[in-house]
């Protein structure tokens, strides 16, 4: 289909007449008319009715219900052209270990996917480096999992994760519920460092040791030893490699959920540098399939 048959029938639509379509895409009437009669030939059915003495356009009803797909083949089209157009992009990225992993994996494949030019150099660290990595000028943007108060960054929350138990099972069967009290803190393997969640984890278990771990990578051969677990987002979880042999628990006293935040520094905001990355991590918080799929929800 030629896409300007399309725009073409969108033009006359918004202008109520061929016309007024005619005189603002410069072109003549019969120029119009003959592109609306080869679309409609293509296409096998009538897309307006015309007969003398009508003052303005009226749509039959293929016409409205084709209406939607002309405006969705004309957006298309711009998309794919303005792919050439896209500036590079040079980002330096840092972020905590399971958000790497997790929603940020996503957030760097659709960049690449919609900007060829994109260049990434992307990093793993504990939240606290990041603010100090962000200070320092050595990073772009960061993604901690706690919030600081520093002079020269805003932060703003993206999204929250609930938090479940994970625990190597030879035969799991889908949630279950469980009570911290229930488990035994001798097995744990402990990834955090969020203020809430360490005060909520030492109401539960005052001793005991646990194994601590500060890599992912790390969490699924723990997890393979008899009788551990661990504390993580539904996302992470989903990450693992054995993830067919993980059976899941909904804790029944549940600890606070973890927050991403997003950090930037005050004199070079996302937005305003970078709006074509502003706007891919908007589409991904408002997607609703997604951010239901892997249990995060917006803030």
């Amino acid at each position: 289909m030629n896409i300007e048959w399309a725009k073409t029938f969108l033009e006359i639509v918004k202008y109520g007449s061929i016309n007024l379509a005619a005189e603002a895409m410069f072109l003549s009437q019969s120029t119009i008319s003959t592109r609306l009669s080869l679309l409609e030939e293509e296409l096998g059915y009538r897309l307006l009715l015309r007969s003398k003495g009508l003052r303005s356009i009226t749509l039959t009803n293929e016409g409205q219900a084709f209406l939607p797909m002309a405006a969705h083949l004309v957006r298309i089209q711009k998309e794919a052209v303005s792919i050439s157009k896209r500036p590079e992009i040079s980002l330096r990225i840092c972020a905590i270990d399971s958000f790497n992993r997790s929603f940020l994996n996503h957030f760097y494949q659709k960049l690449f996917s919609l900007n060829p030019k994109a260049r990434f150099s992307i990093s793993t660290h504990h939240s606290e480096e990041i603010y100090t990595r962000l200070e320092e000028h050595k990073i772009d943007l960061g993604f901690p999992s706690i919030e600081l108060n520093r002079k020269n960054i805003d932060v703003k929350p993206l999204f929250r994760q609930r938090l479940y138990v994970a625990h190597q099972c030879a035969s799991p069967s889908g949630l279950k519920s469980i009570h911290p009290s229930a488990l035994n803190p001798q097995k744990e393997i402990f990834l955090h460092q969020e203020a809430s969640f360490i005060q909520w984890h030492n109401y539960w278990w005052e001793s005991g040791m646990q194994i601590k771990i500060d890599s992912f990578s790390l969490l699924s051969d723990f997890l393979s030893m008899d009788g551990y677990w661990a504390i993580v987002p539904y996302a992470t979880i989903c990450a693992l490699p054995s993830l067919d042999t993980i059976q899941i628990y909904e804790l029944t006293e549940a600890p606070p959920d973890r927050i991403c935040y997003l950090l930037e520094r005050k004199d070079k905001k996302l937005a305003e540098h970078y709006p074509f990355v502003c706007q891919i991590l908007e589409e991904l918080l408002n997607d609703t399939q997604f951010m239901k799929t892997y249990d995060f929800t917006a803030v």
